[in-house]
Parts: C-alpha cells; structure tokens; sequence
C-alpha cells in the first residue's frame, strides 16, 4: 500500500496528467484552427456572432434555416425602429436544430418574441452531409447537443461527431487567414448574409397549397417550441419566406398554418409577405429558395413595422451597450455599395460613390498619362479636396473622414512611406517608375497601378479588410 502512494508514483501522476492536459491542449487548439466555421458564408460564424453579442440584449430572434440569414436582414429593423434582432440560422437547419439552437441562445440572452420560419417542417434530413456538422459543430457540449446526436448521427459516426471532429482532419488544404484568427465580422454581424444575385421564379411556384396532414415530427416540433416559449417567456411568431414550394412541402407549411391558428400563435404567411412587400418573382429572390437583397430589405421592412407596432419592443438606438448593432448596419451599407462598386466600370460614377462614404478609407494612385485623358477623374477627386495642382502632379493618397491626404508623389528619390492602418494592415508606398511594380503594397500584396491610369482600393476599417479595388 504504501508503495501504491510513493513520492515516484505521485510524481508519474502529476506527468501524465500534465501530460493529457497538454494533449487536449493541442487537439482544442487544433481543432480551432481545421474546424468549418462558416454558417452563412465568408467565414460568418452564427456562434461566434451570438458570443460576441452582449448577454440580454436580443429582444427579437429569427431562427430557421439559409432562408433567414438571406431573407431578414437585422440592420434594417435597427435603422428604423430600433429593434435588437438576430438571425439565428444555419444552412439546412432541421427543426429539431432550431429548437437546441433556441434553447441553447436562451441561456445568454431573453428574447420577447422569437420567429420563427417554418422551411425546415417540409424535410427531415440535411441534404448533405456537411450540412449536418455545419450545425452539430456550431452547438456547445452539453445534453441538447447529445440529444441530437443520437437523433441524426449513425452509431458509427458517432464518436467522431461527439469529438467534434469530423470533415475537419480533410481541411488542410483550404486553410485560410481566418481559420487561425477571427473573423472581423463575426464579431459584430447579427447573423444576416448580403446577395444581389437575381434568378426570375415561376409566380405560380410561389402560389400556397392547401393544407396536408401535419406530419408526427412537426407536431412534435410545434409542440416542442410551444413548451420553449412558456419556460422561456417569449411570444412565438410562425412565418414562411416566401419560396418555390412542392406540393408536399405546401401541404406541411399550411397545416402549420391550421395547427398555428387552433393554439393561437401568430402567423405572418408567405402569402401575407408576397402582397404586404409586393415582391417581384422575376426581381426579388436570389434562387427558387431565398430572397435576395432587394426582397430581403422588403421583406426586413415588414417584419420591422409588424413588430414595432404589435409588441412593446425598445428603441434601443443611442444605447451603448447595443453598439454592436450599430456597426452591424454599417456592415449591410458597406455591402450594398460593394455590390453598387462591382458593377460599376465608370470612374467617376465609382468616385462620386465613394466620396459620400468619409467612414471609408479611399486609396488612389495617379501614374502615367493621366492627364491625357481630358481630365476625366478630376472632378470626382476633387471630391477628396484634391486640388488641380495636386492632381496634375500625379501620386498616391489616402482619405481620412473623406479628406485626402497625399501618402507619396511621383518622386523617385523621395524616400518609401509606410503607414499602419486601422485594423493593423501595413500599407506601404513608393515609386519606382510609371506602372512599376511594388508602387503600392497593402500587407505584402502588390496593388500597384501596373495597367492603370488610375487605381483605386477601397479600405473598410470596420473590417481591417480592403472592401474593393478597381483600376481605371
């Protein structure tokens, strides 16, 4: 016995278990780096979004599945009415995710009403795979993660996914900047994902079909978040974005309609939407089963005024602790006038965009034979408080609140300049000869005039990230 105790055997315990402490260590840092982040895109991380959003401060949740994050866009309900909302949506989202997602934001926030899009009631499945750890990964440990394992997780795979570790030991390839940091917006968005792009849908596809038979499972799910409301004191909405609808899915969509109506829960139907919003099939939906920006931000308004109007919600706008929500909007605004910027080929009409943005940082260079071009890109600069001489000496500026400040001329012997931005980027100057190389760098990468009179890169600080660059 004495032997079992022993000051050596002690000292093997303190190494291994320092030993596995530093094992986990390494794998929980490892799987931070190869883990699949992104729940609406571009490294958009609906948990990260929702940790980085101060506790009790949600008053209006929207969950459900890619049809949200592309259809409600939270910046619009807080630029008119004030109202602190969030998307809490997940591509292929199954309703029995919805709910553990639901239960698991109750925890850090105590939303007044939840709405709650119905898509997920017309299937049962992911339909794909990665769907399925995109929303099994983004859950914490704990019971309701558990739960849904044995629900969606075959025996086999189920270790795996109970480590969390699927697909992600394959992702070594793809490895990006942002899987070994945050990503910025992350940190702020409310969940919301920004598309311009436009297909034209059947107007019929969108029509409603009579009510089905409402299946076991989405009784289940109905009753389920019937339940979740009263232990967590919120008002549940049931809603539909408008989609190209199957016969079957129709069918399930208006039985929860009936099923909605008979519990007194409130419903604002797809049909409700098309005609409140007078969305345009052949002008509003990004693909037969989203909305793009042009019905998101329609469809944003309605839901908006709706809940202004129907619920005693805060106007929370002025209110420090909600500032995240501030620069949520000027995310969206940011993305509205990328997608403006990109389709956009004239310079002055680019220029004159930029110059009512002074919250952006505009980097432009003048190199060549600029000034054969009858003057063409001056009026717009002039915008910045270029002078005519300063334009006609030609070099590299950047705007600080819409002013430009001159980085660098057009003067081999002047010595190169670097300058830290905000967000941490270096961004570094010189000239080496008209359409030369390594004129202008931004963290390394080469953004130099090389083909172009006139080159322009759009800087966000919000994001530490360049928005745009265009030559011209």
């Amino acid at each position: 016995m004495k032997a079992l105790f022993s000051k050596e055997n002690g000292i093997n315990a303190i190494r291994i278990g320092a030993f596995l402490l530093l094992l986990l260590l390494v794998l929980s840092c490892t799987y931070r780096v190869l883990s699949w982040k992104d729940t609406a895109g571009d490294y958009l991380s609906c948990r990260e979004m929702l940790d980085a959003t101060p506790g009790d401060t949600v008053d209006v949740f929207f969950a459900g599945t890619s049809h949200v994050y592309c259809g409600i866009y939270p910046g619009v309900l807080w630029s008119e009415y004030g109202i602190a909302s969030f998307d809490l949506a997940v591509s292929d989202q199954t309703k029995e995710e919805t709910l553990a997602y639901l239960k698991n934001a109750c925890k850090k926030q105590s939303p007044k009403v939840v709405v709650v899009d119905l898509f997920a009631l017309t299937y049962d499945t992911h339909s794909e795979p990665g769907n399925l750890y995109r929303n099994l990964a983004n859950l914490p440990f704990g019971p309701e993660y558990v739960k849904l394992l044995g629900q969606e997780v075959s025996k086999e795979a189920f270790p795996e996914y109970l480590l969390k570790w699927p697909i992600v030991h394959e992702r070594y390839a793809e490895l990006g900047k942002y899987d070994f940091v945050s990503y910025p917006p992350s940190r702020f968005v409310k969940g919301e994902l920004y598309s311009d792009l436009t297909e034209s849908l059947d107007p019929a596809s969108l029509q409603s079909i009579p009510a089905g038979e409402l299946s076991d499972t989405n009784v289940a799910f109905l009753e389920g978040l019937l339940e979740l409301s009263r232990e967590e004191g919120f008002i549940p909405v049931l809603t539909v974005l408008p989609f190209s609808q199957t016969t079957e899915a129709g069918e399930q969509i208006s039985a929860a309609y009936s099923y909605a109506e008979n519990a007194g829960i409130n419903v604002i139907s797809a049909e409700d939407i098309m005609r409140l919003c007078a969305l345009d099939p052949a002008a509003d939906f990004r693909d037969g089963s989203h909305l793009n920006a042009s019905g998101a931000e329609k469809v944003s308004h309605l839901f908006g005024e709706i809940l202004a109007t129907s619920f005693a919600l805060t106007d929370h706008r002025g209110d420090l602790r909600y500032a995240s929500w501030d620069r949520d909007l000027i995310y969206l605004e940011h993305q509205k006038l990328l997608s403006y910027l990109r389709q956009t080929e004239d310079a002055a009409q680019y220029l004159r965009c930029l110059s009512s943005h002074p919250d952006l940082q505009v980097i432009f260079s003048l190199e060549a034979d600029y000034m054969e071009r009858n003057n063409i890109y001056y009026e717009p600069l002039s915008a910045f408080g270029l002078t005519y001489e300063e334009y006609a000496a030609g070099g590299k500026w950047i705007t600080q609140q819409g002013k430009a400040q001159l980085l660098h001329p057009n003067d081999p012997s002047a010595k190169p300049v670097t300058k830290k931005l905000e967000g941490g980027k270096l961004l570094q100057t010189a000239f080496h000869g008209d359409l030369s190389e390594q004129n202008l760098l931004l963290d390394g990468e080469d953004l130099s005039n090389q083909f172009y009179f006139l080159k322009v890169i759009v800087y966000d600080p919000l994001t530490g990230e360049i928005l745009d660059s265009k030559g011209f």
